[in-house]
């Protein structure tokens, strides 16, 4: 599902190249609709690897966790960068749809050496 979802939010980035309004409206619409999708993915999958008792601190957790990434991202291409005064339209949308596939990348890459240390080799048994 986060392929999927990585997939589809690489549309972002194409608003810049039209000039067609709708199309532009559109596609961040339905980028705002998959940012939801990561979250919802993202806590079902989470919620799965804590306890139930834990459920509610891990939520917690991926809200603020949510929200001050966007709080950095927000100040880096704006007042750190200038890049919001500075136009650099293109440049804000392509980091934003490439974002997501560089934590899924990353988020894979981490899980994967997570099952190879758990799962056991033909040359360990």
């Amino acid at each position: 599902m986060f392929l999927l979802l990585t997939v589809v939010s690489l549309t972002l980035g194409l608003v810049t190249m039209t000039a067609s309004v709708p199309l532009a409206m559109t596609l961040i619409g339905l980028s705002t609709f998959i940012g939801g999708g990561f979250q919802m993915v993202a806590l079902k999958v989470g919620s799965y690897a804590f306890p139930r008792e834990q459920a509610a601190m891990m939520t917690g957790i991926a809200s603020g966790s949510w929200s001050l990434v966007n709080f950095l991202l927000l100040r880096a291409i704006g007042p750190w960068t200038g890049w919001m005064n500075g136009g650099n339209w293109e440049a804000i949308f392509w980091l934003i749809a490439l974002l997501p596939a560089i934590g899924v990348a990353v988020w894979y890459a981490l899980s994967w050496s997570d099952k190879a240390a758990t799962t056991p080799s033909i040359a360990r048994l």
